[in-house]
C-alpha cells in the first residue's frame, strides 16, 4: 500500500534527522567541554585565599611606546628609570617625557644592575662583574668570582651571590669578601632548580629578600646572610611543582614548571611580588588583561595588600621595578609609570 502523503513522511523523517543530529552535537560539544575541563590545570584559578584591594593603592600615571627590542629595567638614577636594551642603556625621565642614550662599555649578554651611585656589570656564566660610578659611567673596578646564577650588590665593595655547590649539588649562598658558602635554602626536588628564586636587598631594611619562584616562600637575611625571619606569600602552594631530569650530568626540566611568583623586587622595607596565581575573590576573566601585584612587609613578613597592572596592546608585563612610590613596568612595547599610594596596615 502506497504513502498517502509522501511529502508530509519525508518532512517529518527530515525533522526528526535534525533534531537527532542537533542532539548528538549538543552531546559532542558537551563531551568535549568535559575533557577540556579535566585535562586543564585549574591551580592557578581555584584557591582558598582572598585578596585586598584598597582603592587608588596604584594609580595609572602614564606610557611611553619604547619598541627598540627586549628591554629590562636596569635600575633607577638621576631622577630616571635605567633601560637596557642589548648591550645599549637609555635614560627615561621619571615624568616620562625625555630620553637621554648613556655610552657605557657593557659587552653584548652582560646584564647591567644600577644601584646609584655605582653601576655593575655583570655575566654569572663567565664569573665576570666589574664596577663603575654613574656620574662618569666609566669602568673602574674589576673582580673575579667562581660562577654564580644570582648577583645583589649589598654596597660598594660587597655582594651576595648565588652559586651552585657541586658537592651538595644545590644552591647556596656566597658573599663577594669571603669564602665561606651558607645553606639556607630548603631542598624539595632536586635542590637546584628547585630553590631557583629571586634575590633582592633593601637598603632602608638593611635585610636580603629571597623569594621562591615556585612556592610561598621568602627568606629574609641579614648582610651576614643569617636567617632572620621566613616568610609566607598568601598562596596555598607550598612544595615546588616541577619534574626534573639528568642528562648527562645536567639537571634540566622535563616538563613546564608551574610558576607562583613570576618576579619581585623591593623598595624601602616594601616586597612586591607579580603572583602568577588568582584569588578566590577573583575570576579568570576580572585578571585576563592584568598582572597582580602583591606587597609585603619586610620587618614583620606580613601581607598588606594588592593593586594591578594592565596590559598594554594585549601583552603582558615583563618586568617591573619600584622607587618610593613611583612603579615602573616594561612591556614589549612600552614603558609604564604607576603612583603608589603611602603603604598603610589593612586590616
Amino acid at each position: 500500500m502506497g504513502l498517502s502523503n509522501p511529502s508530509l513522511f519525508w518532512n517529518v523523517a527530515m525533522k526528526s534527522k535534525a533534531v537527532k543530529l542537533i542532539v548528538i552535537g549538543f552531546l559532542l560539544c558537551a563531551i568535549t567541554s568535559s575533557v577540556m575541563i579535566a585535562t586543564v590545570d585549574t591551580t592557578r584559578y581555584k584557591n582558598p585565599f582572598i585578596r585586598k584591594f584598597p582603592l587608588h593603592a596604584a594609580d595609572f600615571h602614564g606610557a611611553v611606546k619604547f619598541s627598540a627590542g627586549r628591554t629590562s629595567i636596569a635600575g633607577f638614577s638621576n631622577n630616571s628609570v635605567d633601560l637596557q636594551t642589548g648591550r645599549n642603556l637609555t635614560e627615561l625621565s621619571l615624568d616620562m617625557l625625555d630620553t637621554c642614550p648613556v655610552h657605557v662599555d657593557n659587552p653584548l649578554g652582560y646584564k647591567l644592575i644600577i644601584d646609584s651611585p655605582y653601576f655593575f656589570i655583570q655575566s654569572g656564566t663567565t664569573s665576570h662583574l666589574q664596577k663603575g660610578t654613574i656620574s662618569n659611567w666609566i669602568i673602574d673596578t674589576t673582580f673575579a668570582y667562581v660562577p654564580f646564577t644570582a648577583i645583589q650588590p649589598i654596597n660598594t665593595s660587597t655582594a651576595v651571590l648565588r652559586i651552585i655547590d657541586m658537592t651538595k649539588r644545590k644552591n647556596v649562598f656566597v658573599k663577594t669578601n669571603s669564602r665561606d658558602t651558607v645553606d639556607v635554602l630548603r631542598t624539595q626536588v632536586d635542590g637546584i632548580l628547585c630553590t631557583d628564586g629571586f634575590l633582592q636587598y633593601s637598603k632602608e631594611a638593611a635585610t636580603l629578600v629571597y623569594t621562591y619562584r615556585y612556592r610561598n616562600e621568602f627568606l629574609c637575611l641579614d648582610t651576614n646572610l643569617n636567617v632572620l625571619r621566613t616568610g609566607k606569600t598568601i598562596d596555598t602552594i607550598s612544595t615546588a611543582r616541577i619534574s626534573v631530569t639528568e642528562i648527562g650530568g645536567k639537571i634540566t626540566m622535563s616538563k613546564p614548571p608551574f610558576n607562583v611568583n613570576k618576579g619581585t623586587c623591593v623598595s624601602g622595607e616594601l616586597l612586591f611580588v607579580n603572583s602568577n596565581l588568582v584569588a578566590r575573590n577573583e575570576s579568570p576573566d576580572e585578571v585576563g588583561d592584568r598582572s597582580v601585584i602583591d606587597v609585603y612587609n619586610i620587618p614583620r613578613a606580613t601581607y598588606l595588600y594588592s593593586f594591578y597592572i594592565h596590559d598594554q596592546a594585549n601583552t603582558k608585563m615583563q618586568g617591573f621595578k619600584v622607587k618610593g612610590s613611583i612603579l615602573v613596568a616594561v612591556f614589549p612595547n612600552y614603558i609604564v609609570r604607576y603612583d603608589l599610594a603611602r603603604p598603610v596596615e589593612i586590616n
